[in-house]
């Protein structure tokens, strides 16, 4: 009977420091999610922006070859890696024009997002509450939308200095 009961807590002490261990292997990523790939320089590049790529990159092949493609399928033709070479590349020239100090001030950014035909309403002017339910569908914030936008433009202002 003593062999027994010993036998039984040795079984339970294994499972509970097993279950110990296993939390704290979990502790980061039970909860946890990876929003970023990496980073250049101080320029993350997100999942998210990867994401928002490799899908426009799908839908303008689908439509060029009139065929719906998978992404196994985008892989296979190395979509994937075309589109992450080409995040890392707008990262690359972000990083660098903010460390050359390269800027674009609010009024700049404004009259981007003014000029974005899906954010007009029925009178062909800026609509708020189309810009916010755009960037809704999205899955963008204002923010993040008008950081881009003022990336894009330091991005296109560094490359035509280059050129």
């Amino acid at each position: 009977m003593a062999e027994s009961k010993s036998k039984k807590y040795a079984v339970w002490a294994i499972v509970g420091l097993l279950f110990i261990g296993l939390l704290g292997f979990g502790a980061g990523g039970l909860s946890g999610t990876i929003r970023t790939i990496g980073t250049v320089g101080d320029k993350p590049v997100s999942v998210v922006q990867y994401q928002r790529a490799l899908s426009s990159q799908i839908r303008a092949f689908e439509a060029q070859v009139g065929t719906p493609l998978s992404f196994v399928q985008a892989q296979a033709i190395g979509l994937d890696r075309q589109v992450l070479n080409g995040v890392i590349a707008e990262r690359t020239l972000d990083h660098e024009a903010a460390r050359l100090g390269i800027s674009v001030g609010d009024a700049r950014v404004r009259e981007e997002v003014l000029q974005i035909p899906g954010f007009r309403g029925l009178s062909g002017e800026f609509d708020r509450e189309a810009y916010r339910n755009s960037l809704q569908r999205s899955g963008q914030s204002e923010a993040e939308f008008e950081t881009s936008i003022r990336e894009e433009i330091a991005r296109t202002m560094l490359q035509g200095a280059v050129v």
